[in-house]
């Protein structure tokens, strides 16, 4: 798994898709201005975003994500989410992006 990023906005909605969006920019381009792995090995050009302590998202929280997922494949990179069981990732799977993000998290809610 890459670099982890943990989200500390706890309900992405319209009211808070402005700080939720600033998060996963400062994510993605703090993970981009970190050096290389100093194990010498090619390095791991995934982010993850740890959804754990989000307890709700709705579209304009989707919209970011994606919109971070793209920043993230243009500059040669992946974005993948980690979620508990519950809503956050029955969202997520309902509009399709579980798998498309590479969704991973505990079975427990």
């Amino acid at each position: 798994m890459g670099k982890r990023h943990v989200i500390e906005t706890t309900e992405v909605d319209r009211a808070t898709e402005e700080q939720f969006r600033d998060e996963l920019q400062v994510a993605v381009q703090g993970f981009w201005d970190e050096p290389p792995a100093a194990n010498g090995g090619p390095p791991d050009r995934t982010l993850v975003i740890d959804l754990r302590p989000v307890r709700f998202i709705d579209s304009s929280g989707i919209r970011s994500l994606v919109e971070a997922e793209q920043d993230m494949r243009q500059a040669g990179g992946r974005l993948e989410v980690l979620a508990d069981a519950g809503i956050v990732r029955r969202t997520l799977q309902v509009c399709g992006l579980w798998e498309h993000l590479g969704g991973n998290g505990t079975e427990a809610s």
